[in-house]
């Protein structure tokens, strides 16, 4: 696939979509897109070989699908589009009295091991309430993981300025054509919720099409 390409990745960039935008100011955040797709059991088992969890493969996979749509990977500033040249993913933690998003800086450019490390420490930081300030600053793309709780799907609220966040849903197994035939298979729920205006439906679909993809054959990442 080839890469879109970034002039200058801190510039801001006024919104192609400002015609538009004006009605979604103040409800622009909204699920974008919901695709079930089939869970890669044996991927997973790799990722647990490897140092990892299911929630640290899925961080690498978000970040190589950021690494490949450059448009996602934005802010929304003072009525400005802002690219971003670092890859920088929040991990919303929830805790006794809310919620807290701590951020894993260039994850395109870590291994599984690295990730699960980090997040493991910031996780445990979080809960403790020992984060440090920089620990929460820099993220531009944040992925919500209920399915730990046993969530099937959900949709999660944008975390200002970024312009999207991934919902992530439980591995079950379901019900699934398969060559025209009922076929019961691992899968997972992942919705899309973004700012319009900053990031429109086509390109999070396009975004949320080629993580699934990923996540039906990560092994390339991993090999």
């Amino acid at each position: 696939m080839e890469l879109e390409q970034l002039s200058d990745p801190h510039e801001p960039e006024k919104s192609m979509s400002k015609p538009v935008t004006n009605s979604l100011s103040q409800q622009y955040l909204e699920p974008l897109l919901s695709g079930d797709r089939n869970a890669c059991r044996a991927c997973v088992d790799l990722a647990l070989a490897r140092g990892g969890k299911e929630y640290d493969l899925l961080v690498k996979l978000v970040a190589a699908t950021l690494a490949q749509h450059p448009r996602v990977n934005v802010s929304w500033k003072e009525g400005a589009l802002e690219r971003h040249a670092e890859i920088n993913i929040g991990l919303a933690v929830a805790l006794e009295d809310g919620l807290v998003v701590p951020v894993i800086a260039r994850a395109d450019t870590l291994g599984l091991k690295d990730i699960a490390s980090r997040r493991e420490d910031l996780v445990a930081r979080a809960q403790a309430g020992k984060l440090r300030p920089a620990d929460i600053q820099g993220g531009v793309f944040t992925i919500s993981n209920l399915g730990m709780y046993g969530v099937d799907a959900f949709s999660a609220i944008v975390n200002p300025p970024q312009a999207a966040i991934l919902a992530v849903g439980r591995i079950a197994d379901r019900v699934v054509p398969v060559n025209g035939q009922p076929a019961v298979q691992p899968t997972m729920t992942l919705t899309l919720s973004c700012d319009h205006r900053a990031l429109d439906g086509a390109r999070g679909a396009q975004f949320l099409g080629a993580l699934a993809d990923l996540i039906e054959e990560p092994l390339a990442l991993l090999t």
